[in-house]
């Protein structure tokens, strides 16, 4: 009797699991392959696990979805539905499920039947001409992340209530709602990590904003004039607050009162007017990445891990910027600069540094400093000669100089043994140094639009070499010749 019922047991375990599917790790749906074709996807139902069904032009979904089991993915982005089959309720392994800019679809009789998508996680609603939620979905409680951009005359008090339900509930989109404020009922998602209202019409930050204590990450981005002062106030209440966009904002004066935010690791800046950053920047010890692009910085803040600078008018960097000892990644591509300071080498941690499009003729000694540097970008400047020490850059993996006014290396760049990738387009050397030949592992190399006339005899020694890019230069047909002999990379340019 004990071994029928065992036997019962497992028969029902095993058909349960089958008819469930077998549900993936994060990590292991990552490594499995996205289907963008459902009659493909049928022709083997057991291993599709990610779906993409977007922009498709689809009016109705085949019901033969449901077989499926492992669907854990389901993109139906773009395309024309008007309805959802019943047997969508059948794929109960699906965890993240997009809807986004279906505006026929009955979205409210639709969700109703995804209650039964018990392993949901993820539900994008965005641009579906929304007014409001059915009670159903407070039946998802797995679910974590929604998106509800879009839908302007969407019931935010009805649709807070319901989702102060979900108990897993963390990241919420309401981008371009119209919204210019928000209902009590917002201090119902206690649970919330990340809240995005961006493009929107908000003129002062709601007071509930400041009950949102779990709050890491908030969106405030192209709220046109929006009260900063106040905003950072009442933000200082959010003790976990780590990330702060503020981008496309017409910010032309940071309030000081960003000095209160004594949590803020990542602060989003790029797209305004600032001229400078108030000396309360200074106080945001925890602050790592600082993102000004395209504003009219003429002044640098404080210490932090990234800073990103490019598209500003900067004329140079100040010496002081060699005070931030913890700096690993430095962009300045496209401003004014016409010199690069010596005091860019005591950013002992630097690891990227990007200078490209700027009017920089040379580079310093110092920067054989940059002991820890992997990749170093000076394309389209002005620079007429390499630094002797750039052959100190015994970790640089990368390096870009197409479009300068070079003319020669110095002998120490085969002292670069780590260096992967070297592109050299466009300047005017005429000759290479033979040490060149000891740069082992180089991948890439781009000669293209020199005045060389012959390559050091030891290129072969590069046997590591897949593409070398030869063209617009002034090889005879002999030496051509030799080079095809000589160089076995995969794809030879010349």
């Amino acid at each position: 009797m004990k071994n029928i019922l065992l036997y019962v047991f497992l028969f029902f375990f095993s058909f349960k699991s089958y008819s469930d599917g077998v549900l993936l790790t994060k990590e292991e749906l990552k490594e499995e392959k996205e289907y963008h074709s459902l009659s493909i996807a049928l022709r083997v139902p057991e291993e599709v696990y990610k779906l993409r069904l977007s922009r498709k032009k689809l009016t109705r979904l085949p019901a033969s979805i449901a077989k499926l089991k492992n669907l854990q993915v389901l993109y139906l982005d773009n395309n024309l539905l008007t309805s959802l089959p019943k047997e969508i309720k059948s794929l109960t392994n699906l965890q993240v499920l997009s809807l986004k800019k279906n505006q026929r679809l009955d979205l409210n009789l639709a969700l109703i039947d995804l209650k039964n998508l018990r392993n949901l996680e993820e539900l994008g609603l965005e641009n579906n001409n929304l007014t409001s939620l059915p009670d159903e979905i407070a039946m998802l409680k797995k679910l974590k992340v929604i998106g509800l951009s879009g839908n302007r005359n969407l019931d935010l008090k009805q649709t807070f209530i319901l989702l102060g339900k979900l108990p897993r509930i963390k990241s919420l989109k309401l981008e371009s709602n119209g919204l210019h404020t928000l209902p009590p009922e917002t201090v119902n998602l206690k649970k919330l990590k990340i809240l995005s209202l961006s493009n929107n019409n908000f003129r002062k930050l709601p007071k509930e904003i400041g009950e949102l204590r779990n709050l890491e990450y908030l969106n405030l981005s192209e709220n046109i004039g929006i009260d900063l002062k106040e905003t950072f106030i009442l933000l200082s209440r959010l003790t976990k607050l780590n990330k702060l966009n503020l981008y496309n904002n017409n910010i032309l004066i940071l309030p000081k009162e960003i000095g209160e935010l004594s949590n803020l690791e990542y602060l989003y800046l790029h797209g305004n007017k600032l001229r400078s950053i108030p000396p309360q920047l200074f106080q945001l010890e925890k602050l790592k990445s600082l993102y000004l692009r395209n504003n009219n910085i003429i002044h640098i803040p404080a210490q932090i891990v990234s800073l990103d600078l490019s598209g500003n008018k900067l004329k140079s960097l100040p010496p002081q910027i060699g005070g931030l000892s913890s700096l690993e990644r430095l962009f300045v591509a496209k401003n004014h600069m016409n010199e690069l300071t010596s005091s860019i080498g005591e950013l002992e941690n630097l690891k990227y540094l990007n200078i490209s499009n700027n009017a920089i003729k040379r580079l310093p000694e110092e920067i054989g400093n940059l002991k820890n540097l992997e990749e170093l970008s000076a394309s389209r400047n002005e620079l007429f000669e390499l630094p002797y020490t750039i052959g100190d850059l015994e970790y640089l993996k990368s390096l870009f100089l197409e479009y300068n006014q070079l003319t020669e290396l110095p002998n120490t760049i085969g002292k670069l043994k780590r260096l992967k990738i070297l592109f050299l387009e466009q300047n005017k050397i005429f000759e290479l140094p033979d040490n060149i030949t000891l740069m082992v592992n180089i991948v890439k190399l781009n000669l293209m639009s020199n005045k060389l006339t012959a390559l050091p005899s030891g290129m072969s020694n590069l046997t590591n070499l897949e593409k070398i890019y030869l063209s617009g230069n002034t090889f005879s047909a002999k030496e051509k010749a030799k080079i095809k002999k000589m160089i076995t990379a995969k794809a030879l340019m010349l």
